[in-house]
């Protein structure tokens, strides 16, 4: 199967709430889908490489986050990195800089979004 398939119906899915619908698309999805080639497919849906027991991270988001963290808050990556590791979190360590240039009231108010993100894979 083409990632651009599997692409296509990502998107339908970020179009789509209903969980009835969402199930229709991806039973589509997966009676399209070359029996081999479920397992991966099935991680790709989860936002996944490989299943959790093998300990595959890539932390590629983690190090882009930091970075612009950095970027942002005009502190070097370094005292940034020093942050996420006394913290252990991204989120954590990016509004620990903004409560320092800020001020505390307006850092804390803010709340984080999230968006689903899926892995890419070229075939």
């Amino acid at each position: 199967m083409y990632y651009l398939t599997v692409a296509e119906t990502y998107s339908k899915l970020d179009a789509v709430s209903g969980r009835i619908e969402i199930t229709e698309i991806l039973a589509e999805l997966l009676k399209k889908t070359p029996r081999d080639e479920l397992p991966l497919l099935a991680y790709l849906t989860q936002g996944k490489l490989r299943p959790d027991y093998e300990g595959v991270e890539l932390g590629l988001a983690e190090k882009l986050a930091l970075r612009v963290i950095a970027s942002a808050s005009g502190l070097s990556q370094e005292a940034v990195y020093k942050t996420y590791g006394k913290l252990g979190d991204v989120g954590s360590a990016g509004r620990a800089p903004l409560r320092r240039s800020r001020g505390n009231s307006q850092a804390s108010s803010t709340t984080p979004h999230r968006s689903r993100q899926s892995t890419s894979c070229v075939r």
